[in-house]
Parts: structure tokens; C-alpha cells; sequence
């Protein structure tokens, strides 16, 4: 029994398949002459599987009396969250004022793994699903069954508004071989714990998200040895790790929430005094004005543009305006040479992969020379996103710009290859690359002009950024220097202000790539005026401006940066605190959304608390009731001590955080005096 059990353990903690633990057997029994072994794999594997569902047959109370209201699953072979609502079991409603309702919900994450698969192979007859409906799966043959009656969606002919996702592309799944395609699971979004009953097979690649992966992560280790399983083994593997994983999150439980705790108390504080260093910086009739104003998403004009002050400033520059404008004048029906349909688009997206190009240059080398394994990871994986980008795009090209010949003013771009080295530069053969005649042969002109009108809103939107990042910037500085004082404070603030000062170069860069495409585009006069080279001394605040116009003489030839007097971005009235307005309102929600997880944790700990105290009552009430045979009341009752201690050590860990009047919640606090006195629980007489 003990070596089934170091089995079990091997194969769920330590991710091991049985093939290497029987190899480590061998090699245990007889060093150096392995032949002379006999092979006992299969019944080592048929012994485990018997002996493991004896123990969860065991664990789930069979041959004990039913508890008449919280066996509500007989026979149930799954292990829920400890720490999620489940009424009647951790909490009652009637305990909950209606003010605390919203902090009583449970939150579920619903995602695919397609490497969790099963090879179409021979079954062998004796192959049977011990946990078939009990744990985490339904029953096998009604949910084949069901699955078979669901009549075939009709695949839409709109394209996908996520770009290069893998579940969107018919070949990110290869079928061929497998009967099984993955499983999707519901897992409490919290603790990753598997939902009892939330997982099932796929039988084809629809769905991959980014739901439960701390999950995927762990069974991924052992979905090499379920692929080779037969059906009713492989559900039966899955059920035993997905119990294990859900029990070691509960005995985990007094470690990971207190550690929470602190932690969101750290950033409650944080985001608590960044909000009133910001909310200081204003007038308090503004605040009270933005106080008053809701959140919630506005379509005032009844256009369908939806608006709240959670979003970044509107640029009015002209690209998104010209975009649209242009759009609305392509139909199917238009012909034109260089005016087909989608024109607009293609240049637009020809546009943002310039940007993505250089975003993509400049995490690399922010990187350096040495990056984690990690973050080359997430490197790659964007480059290759990328890649497929600039495929179709290069792949819309020929239909848009017909039989062009290779670019006569190419405006190359370096791109990001494999191991973080440089590739072969990319040239998307946008008509900004061509000559003005050479287009007019080719019959493209229409495109140039529509490239022109797109890079100017492109340039204006670039420079209404930079003189709106620099307003924050000064912002930041003029508090900065008459309110903060100390190290801490002052580092704080000077990492905002470096912060500012990158979204500022950034936005100084889209403006001279674009720029650059203009000039190639036969710009007119008016544009050579209003889109002028913008240097690195011409990011200046007004305030900087004014400050130097006071401490110098001979104010003759004295002028500010142009871009606060050119009519391509005109200033604001009020800019300044405009600037800042969405960041308050920001910074406002952060904080409420620390406050909220400080008050979810302190319902997490009373919650695990609580379903421990449930358990050790359940298995001390098998124990007692019915007529139970000497050794299952001596586990039950084992049972009962196990998770009175695993009560009692939570609350030991978590009392402190409890009591810490950061956050409040009645609930928590009504049950603790009830309950627990001198940090130990009130044992009732019955």
C-alpha cells in the first residue's frame, strides 16, 4: 500500500508516467542486469488502477451513511474549492447583509488545451471509466450523445477581431490520429481549481483561450502519458490529477491567501496615496465635478461611439477620421483602378505594422544582449505573430497595387529573426515607396493620395500625443518639486516621469516615420509648413518655455517650440488638466479594485475556513451515524481530525489578516466573534 502510494504521488506531484517509474523499479530490484526482471508493467498498472479507485471510493464516504443535506453528489469523487462561495456549505445567505451580495459572487474561467489529446488506438475490452460521471467529468456516453445531436454551426464569413489566434486557423489542430482532440474545464478564477463536472473532451479544435493556463501548465506534463491511454484510464488519469491539484490548493490555502493579503495590502496603500497625491494636484471644484461623473460607457450622439472617462483622450488629428471617411466611400461595386475595395484598409494596415515593427525593434533591444528564457519566449512568439501579419499583408499587395515593379525609393525596415538576431529588412511596398510617375504608369496614383491624406492624420495624432504627454509630464514635475520630499517619494516620482518621457519618444517616432513617408508622397506646401522635423529639443513643455523666456535678456529672437503654434494639432483650453483627468479616474478605480481584493481575501479565509470545519463535521458525523464497520468509522473519524487540523492551522495564519480593519466586512466579522475566541474556535455542546 505504501508503495501505491508513493506511486500515486509520483505520478500526480511529481508529473512522472508510470513507464519511468516502473524503469526506476528495475533498475531498484536488480542494478545492472535488468533482464533478468520479469516484466510486471501491466499489472502494475492494473493494480494501481484498482487500488486508486478503492481510495477514492474510500475518500468520497462509500458504504457511510449519506449526510441528508451536503451529500448532495453521492459518491462524488471530486474535491471543490475551499475557498469559493458555495452556499450552505461555507456560508448562508441569510448571514449576508444585501450591501455585501457582490462580494459573495463565484468568478469561472472556461478555456481549451488541444495538447491534451487522445491517439486514436486500439481499445482494449477491459478499459473502463471508474469515475465515469462521479468527478469531473459527466458521463462519457450521454455527453457523446449530446455532443453528436448539436446540429453544425454555420462558419461566419466575417473575419476574426482577434488576428493570428491559433483556435481561429484550421491548421493549429492537426486531427489526424486522434479521437480525442483536448478537454476544456471550467476552473475557479481565483485558484485555478477544477470545477466538479467542468471538464470535457473535445472531438474538434474550436476553442483556445487564455482562461485557467496556470492549469494547462501542469497537465501538460502529463498529457504524454494520457495520449497513449485507452478512453476509460485516461478520464480516470485526468480525475485523480485534477483532485490532486484541487487538494494541494487547499492544503496550500493558510500560505497563498495570507501572502495575497499582504501583497494587496502593499498596492491597496500604494494606489490609496497615488490617487490623493493626484487628486491634490487639482482644483476642488474640478474633483468634485469629475466625482459626480459616471463611468459607464455613454453613446451621447447615438453614432454608435461609445465613451467614458476610463478612455484615453480622443485624438481628433484626422487619421481615424480620414480612415473612416475613406472607407465610407469604397463599395462593392467600385472598380476603379487603385480604388478597389479594402484599399483603405490595406494601407491602414500597412501603417500599423510600421509601428508594430519598431515596437517590436525597440523590445528587443530593451532586452539586451541576454534575455530569460521567458522572455525570448514571448520575443518569438510575437515576432512570429508578426510574420503571419505581414504575410497577408504582402499577400493583399499584388491585388492593390497590380504589377508594380520593385520600389524605386524602398524605405526598408529592420525586423527581429530568430535567436534576437537581425533579419533580412522588410519592405512593405506601401505607394509611399514609389515615385510619383511610377505609380501614374502602374495606373495607382488614387492609392498615393490616400496613403497622403492618412499620414497626415497619422502626423497630427502623433503630435497632439506628444504635446498631451508633455503637459502630464510637467505636470508630474511641478508637483514633484513643491510637494514631495524624501528618497522613496522622489524615486517614485522621478520613474513617472522616465515613464512619461519614453511615451513622449514613442510618440515622436510614429510621427517621424510617417512624416518621412510624406515627404516621398509629393507633399504640398502647406504640409511641408505644418509637418516640420521634430528634433529632440523641440519636445518642450510651456512651462519649460516660459521658465527659460524669464531668465534670459535679448528676447528678439526668442520662440517656442513650434509645435504649440502649429495649426496641424491646436492647443486646448484647459489642456493640461484634461491631460490628466483620465489618469485620475484610473487611479481612482485601481484603488477600488484593491480595496474590493483585500475584502474578497478576507472572504476567502473565512471560506476555506469554514469548508474545512464542514468536512471535519461531515466525516465525525459518518463516523457516528449508520452502522458503519470498525475500520471505516476509524478513517472517518481520521478524516475528521485531518481537516479539523487543517481548520485550525488556517485560522492560526490568517487571524491577523482577519482582524486588519484595512477593509471591512461584516460577514467575516459577525462570523469570527461567533466562533472563534482568543484565536481558537468556540466548541459547541450538542
Amino acid at each position: 500500500m505504501h508503495m501505491l502510494d508513493g506511486y500515486d504521488a509520483f505520478t500526480t506531484v511529481g508529473r512522472t508516467s508510470g513507464h519511468k517509474i516502473n524503469s526506476v523499479m528495475v533498475r531498484s530490484a536488480k542494478p545492472g542486469f535488468p533482464d533478468v526482471v520479469d516484466d510486471r508493467y501491466r499489472e502494475l498498472m492494473n493494480t494501481y488502477r484498482k487500488w486508486l479507485y478503492i481510495t477514492k471510493l474510500r475518500r468520497s464516504g462509500h458504504l457511510l451513511e449519506l449526510h441528508p443535506k451536503l451529500d448532495v453528489h453521492p459518491g462524488d469523487q471530486a474535491f471543490d474549492c475551499v475557498a469559493c462561495p458555495c452556499p450552505e456549505f461555507n456560508f448562508s445567505w441569510n448571514e449576508v447583509t444585501e450591501d455585501e451580495w457582490v462580494y459573495f459572487r463565484a468568478y469561472y474561467s472556461y478555456d481549451g488545451n488541444f495538447r491534451a489529446y487522445r491517439k486514436n488506438k486500439k481499445v482494449d475490452a477491459g478499459d473502463v471509466c471508474f469515475s465515469d460521471g462521479l468527478a469531473y467529468f459527466p458521463p462519457m456516453q450521454e455527453y457523446e450523445e449530446w455532443v453528436k445531436s448539436q446540429p453544425e454551426p454555420k462558419k461566419s464569413q466575417e473575419k476574426p477581431t482577434c488576428d493570428n489566434h491559433k483556435a481561429g486557423k484550421d491548421n493549429s489542430v492537426k486531427f489526424a490520429g486522434r479521437d480525442v482532440t483536448g478537454i476544456g474545464a471550467f476552473t475557479c478564477t481565483s485558484h485555478s481549481c477544477v470545477a466538479p463536472r467542468g471538464m470535457v473532451n473535445f472531438f474538434k479544435g474550436r476553442l483556445e483561450g487564455e482562461g485557467p493556463e496556470r492549469v494547462w501548465v501542469h497537465f501538460n506534463e502529463h498529457s504524454g502519458s494520457t495520449s497513449e491511454q485507452g478512453p476509460g484510464m485516461r478520464l480516470d488519469t485526468w480525475c485523480n490529477v485534477a483532485c490532486d491539484w484541487g487538494f494541494v490548493k487547499a492544503t496550500e490555502m493558510h500560505r497563498t491567501l495570507p501572502a495575497r493579503f499582504c501583497e494587496a495590502k502593499k498596492s491597496h496603500a500604494e494606489q490609496l496615496r497615488e490617487h490623493e497625491t493626484l487628486t491634490s494636484s487639482f482644483p476642488r471644484r474640478k474633483i468634485q465635478e469629475w466625482e459626480s461623473e459616471s463611468i459607464e460607457p455613454k453613446n451621447e450622439n447615438d453614432d454608435g461611439n461609445w465613451t467614458t472617462p476610463l478612455m484615453d483622450p480622443v485624438l481628433k488629428g484626422g487619421y481615424y477620421e480620414t480612415l473612416r471617411e475613406e472607407r465610407e466611400t469604397e463599395t462593392e461595386a467600385v472598380r476603379l483602378t487603385g480604388r478597389r475595395s479594402g484599399a483603405v484598409r490595406w494601407i491602414a494596415d500597412g501603417i500599423e505594422l510600421e509601428h508594430s515593427l519598431q515596437n517590436l525593434k525597440d523590445e528587443q533591444k530593451a532586452l539586451g544582449s541576454k534575455p530569460t528564457a521567458r522572455q525570448a519566449e514571448l520575443l518569438n512568439s510575437k515576432r512570429l505573430a508578426l510574420r503571419d501579419r505581414i504575410d497577408v499583408f504582402m499577400q493583399k499587395r499584388v491585388l492593390h497595387m497590380l504589377e508594380i515593379d520593385e520600389p524605386d525609393q524602398p524605405r526598408p525596415l529592420e525586423f527581429v529573426g530568430e535567436d534576437s538576431e537581425w533579419a533580412e529588412p522588410v519592405e512593405l511596398g506601401l505607394p509611399s515607396s514609389y515615385k510619383a510617375d511610377t505609380l501614374a504608369k502602374a495606373g495607382v496614383s488614387k492609392l498615393a493620395e490616400i496613403e497622403r491624406r492618412l499620414r497626415r492624420g497619422v502626423c497630427t495624432d502623433a503630435l497632439e500625443s506628444v504635446k498631451r504627454l508633455l503637459g502630464g509630464k510637467a505636470a508630474v514635475i511641478k508637483f514633484k518639486n513643491q510637494h514631495l520630499s524624501g528618497q522613496v517619494a522622489t524615486t517614485r516620482a522621478e520613474s513617472t516621469i522616465q515613464k512619461h518621457t519614453v511615451k513622449i519618444l514613442k510618440a515622436r517616432q510614429r510621427y517621424l516615420n510617417s512624416r518621412d513617408a510624406l515627404l516621398n508622397l509629393e507633399p504640398t506646401e502647406k504640409d511641408l509648413d505644418q509637418y516640420r522635423e521634430l528634433r529632440n529639443q523641440d519636445l518642450q513643455t510651456l512651462k519649460t518655455y516660459f521658465e527659460e523666456y524669464a531668465q534670459t535678456t535679448g528676447h528678439g529672437r526668442t520662440s517656442m517650440s513650434w509645435i504649440w503654434r502649429s495649426a496641424a494639432a491646436p492647443n486646448k483650453e484647459d489642456w493640461q488638466i484634461d491631460t490628466l483627468k483620465t489618469e485620475w479616474f484610473r487611479s481612482r478605480e485601481r484603488f477600488k479594485r484593491w480595496n474590493e481584493q483585500l475584502v474578497l481575501l478576507k472572504r476567502e479565509m473565512i471560506m476555506s475556513i469554514r469548508s474545512f470545519r464542514q468536512y471535519q463535521d461531515l466525516w465525525e458525523w459518518k463516523a457516528s451515524n449508520g452502522q458503519p464497520s470498525p475500520g471505516m468509522r476509524s478513517y472517518a473519524l481520521k478524516r475528521s481530525a485531518f481537516f479539523g487540523k487543517l481548520a485550525r492551522q488556517m485560522l492560526g495564519v490568517s487571524l491577523e489578516c482577519l482582524k486588519d480593519d484595512v477593509v471591512h466586512l461584516e460577514w467575516a466579522n459577525a462570523w469570527l466573534k461567533d466562533n472563534v475566541s482568543d484565536g481558537v474556535f468556540i466548541e459547541i455542546s450538542t
